[in-house]
């Protein structure tokens, strides 16, 4: 009964317009805000992740973040690798990802302005924030997509994807850059001992620039969690207090806040915290940060989320630690 299912829903996909054009759009709002009309080959049977800014659901970029932005980008190439299609990734919004980020064991790179004038291409959104799919979905749809003898370009964030088998593909495709080894190395020389890392996603509830969506908190209620926050560094450090705590938060507030204590067994990487989607306009050195704290997460001895009701169950340094291996708790105030 599976077999003939999948056939017919295959069948029914390649044949008929209608199903086609709903399953590649059922419970999909978002939209291209800059479709282009391609004019030249890039090549058959190659899939290329796509990361332009062209794609938003009302007017906000939904790439995702930076986790979103790599369990995506493993998803698909998981499925390549098994449908043994070529792999791609365009990475050009808001940074360039060989700036950060480049090939280690298999070439992904190819440049923008070939695709820009790639023909035979389609373009699909597998958006998983807003799609609302299983995995299941997104696998399935992926092989049938990759069945295609053409030029696929995917916008997508879904996760069909294990903890295992993320660190394991994450490796296969990337390897630090050398301005991003550089800045590994400098940091971890300043650092100067073994370490755990603390993270602390909150949104805009402090009055930071990004997730405005998400309500502010009165200026009492935003002490009183800066504050909380704080006495967690603290209570964590006397459970281990052997180790250094590499302090990384969303919040610029927050991170000023706890560098005003000039905390001996603090550290907090250099530069400003940004939201790869929301701050578009930002420089170099703050986008370098992201991925420095994702490294120096993935390094740490023991990896921990703090989190209160008003605060995100941010998925940035759980990822980390499946990256590195490393032991990942969530602990809520």
């Amino acid at each position: 009964m599976k077999l003939i299912r999948d056939r017919f829903f295959k069948w029914m996909y390649h044949h008929s317009f209608w199903w086609r054009y709903y399953f590649d759009n059922m419970g999909d709002d978002a939209r291209f805000n800059n479709p282009k009309t391609y004019d030249t080959k890039v090549g058959d049977d190659m899939v290329i992740m796509m990361f332009n800014g062209n794609v938003a659901l009302n007017n906000v970029i939904v790439h995702g973040g930076m986790a979103d932005r790599l369990k995506g980008i493993t998803s698909v190439y998981k499925v390549c690798k098994e449908m043994k299609k070529s792999f791609k990734i365009d990475h050009i919004s808001p940074y360039k990802l060989n700036q950060f980020l480049v090939p280690n064991e298999y070439d992904w790179h190819i440049e923008h302005n070939k695709v820009e004038k790639a023909k035979n291409t389609e373009s699909h959104i597998l958006d998983d924030l807003n799609l609302k799919q299983d995995n299941k979905y997104f696998y399935r749809r992926l092989k049938l997509l990759c069945r295609k003898k053409r030029t696929l370009i995917i916008y997508s964030n879904a996760h069909i994807i294990s903890d295992e088998e993320f660190r394991s593909l994450y490796h296969e495709l990337f390897r630090p850059s050398n301005m991003l080894e550089t800045a590994i190395r400098e940091n971890l020389d300043r650092i100067g001992e073994e370490y755990l890392s603390i993270s602390f996603r909150f949104t805009h509830v402090l009055g930071d620039p990004i997730d405005v969506y998400i309500p502010e908190l009165p200026q009492e209620e935003k002490v009183a969690l800066i504050e909380k926050s704080i006495l967690c560094i603290h209570q964590i450090h006397s459970e281990y207090p052997k180790l250094k705590i590499l302090v990384n938060s969303d919040s610029a507030i927050f991170l000023d806040r706890v560098k005003l204590l000039q905390l001996p067994f603090v550290y907090i990487t250099p530069g400003t915290p940004v939201h790869i989607d929301q701050n578009m306009e930002s420089d170099i050195i703050s986008y370098l940060k992201t991925f420095l704290d994702f490294y120096l997460i993935s390094m740490a001895q023991k990896v921990i989320l703090v989190k209160s009701e008003k605060m995100y169950n941010s998925a940035f340094p759980r990822y980390a630690a499946i990256m590195g291996n490393k032991d990942y708790n969530v602990m809520n105030i």
